[in-house]
């Protein structure tokens, strides 16, 4: 099981460490990063919650892929960080822009590919 969960957390890690190596420029600061990669953990408990309301509206899975699922996650991240991290001094060149969407949906992605491999029994197949 640890090993599952090992391989659900690197990729997250090692493409935020990719990504934060590149920022040629301005080195943003590290509390912020933890603050905005913490937010991305947070924000899955909101997107289950409107995905679930989004399965009961919508019974062609097309509309609820695109709707319930894209729409709402996307749509979640974009509010969260122009309401969070676009209005913070930090944020003061093009490339912050990459960096902070990333960072926050890395966060996301963590928690997703930890529900992926532990909550399935292909959980190792996922993996």
């Amino acid at each position: 099981m640890i090993d599952l969960i090992i391989s659900a957390i690197i990729p997250p890690l090692l493409i935020l460490f990719f990504i934060y190596r590149n920022d040629l420029y301005e080195i943003e600061p590290h509390n912020l990063l933890l603050k905005t990669f913490f937010i991305g953990f947070v924000i899955t408990i909101p997107m289950i919650a409107i995905e679930l309301i989004t399965r009961e509206i919508f019974h062609n899975i097309f509309l609820y892929s695109v709707i319930g699922i894209a729409l709402v996650e996307e749509g979640i991240k974009y509010i969260t960080l122009v309401k969070y991290n676009y209005p913070k001094k930090d944020f003061n060149e093009p490339y912050d822009g990459i960096i902070y969407s990333v960072v926050l949906t890395m966060g996301f992605a963590l928690v997703e590919n930890i529900i992926y491999v532990v909550g399935y029994d292909s959980g190792g197949d996922v993996a």
